[in-house]
Parts: structure tokens; sequence; C-alpha cells
């Protein structure tokens, strides 16, 4: 359960992401679009905290009945959860770029809270005009989200004291 509640946080983020974008885009300035990006980016590191926070609360509450730990294999298993969609979605633009398949839209609208800074990175509509570089400087955003989830669930483990 906890993995699908991962995915729907991301998916909410997603979702408000795509809302702040889709508002701010009439203001195409470049202040305009860092407050884009940073509003977008916020959401889904706001969005994974409350998830981790959450996760780890019930956590802490069932090790606490059960008198067990944490397994170090359930941790590695949320962070690759929080950053599944993000590069199977990087893997599928990367291995349709050349071709006739235009993943790029798509990999944009499941990535919506890094819209902005892939707009920056390349602000066209099409993978044939992606270069490898901007592929990727794409991947490392990828793992932001298991970045964000992992540490604010081990910070909200130690504010439990449980480890």
């Amino acid at each position: 359960m906890r993995y699908i509640k991962i995915l729907a946080y991301l998916a909410s983020a997603d979702i408000l992401s795509l809302f702040v974008c889709i508002s701010l885009a009439p203001f195409s300035g470049t202040f305009m679009r860092v407050i884009s990006a940073l509003c977008s980016t916020g959401i889904m590191i706001c969005m994974l905290i409350a998830a981790a926070e959450k996760t780890a609360e019930n956590d802490v509450k069932y090790c606490r009945r059960e008198k067990k730990k944490i397994s170090f294999a359930c941790m590695t298993a949320m962070e690759t959860t929080a950053s599944a969609v993000p590069f199977i979605s990087w893997l599928i633009l990367r291995l349709t770029a050349g071709g006739n398949i235009n993943f790029y839209t798509c990999h944009k609208l499941i990535n919506g809270w890094f819209l902005p800074v892939y707009r920056c990175i390349n602000p066209d509509a099409y993978a044939k005009n992606l270069t490898d570089t901007q592929i990727w400087l794409m991947l490392p955003l990828s793992f932001v989200p298991a970045i964000v989830f992992i540490i604010a669930y081990r910070f909200a483990l130690k504010k439990n004291n449980t480890t």
C-alpha cells in the first residue's frame, strides 16, 4: 500500500504542478520561468515530504507494535518507487529520441514538476530536436523524487527516535 501511496502523491504533485505551469505560461519572461520552476518543483518536494512523513509515522507505529525494525530493503524499495516513473519516462525518451516517436511531450507531462526546467533545456516540442547532451541533462532530474523522499523519510524516522 505504501508504494501505491507514494505514486499517488507523485501523481497529485504532477497534476498540481502542471496547473501552476499552465497558469503561468502566458508570462514568458525569465523571471516568471524561474518562479514557475520553483513553484512546480516546490509542489513535488512538499508533496513527497508529506508522503514520507506520513509513511514514517505509520512505520514507527508498526515497528513499536510489532517490535521490529524498518528494513533497509523496504527503504530502498520506497526510494525506487519514488523515481520509477520519472526514470522509466526518461528511458523511453532516450530510446525514442532519434526515431519517429515523439515522446518528449509525454515525458514533460509525466514529469510536470520539471516542465519549466525541461523547457529551459530545450523549449522545442519534438524529441527529434533534442541533442544527446540535453537528454543526458534530464537524467539526474529523474532521481530528485527519490532523494527528496528518502531524506524526508529518514528525518521523520529520527524525529520519532526510531531507525
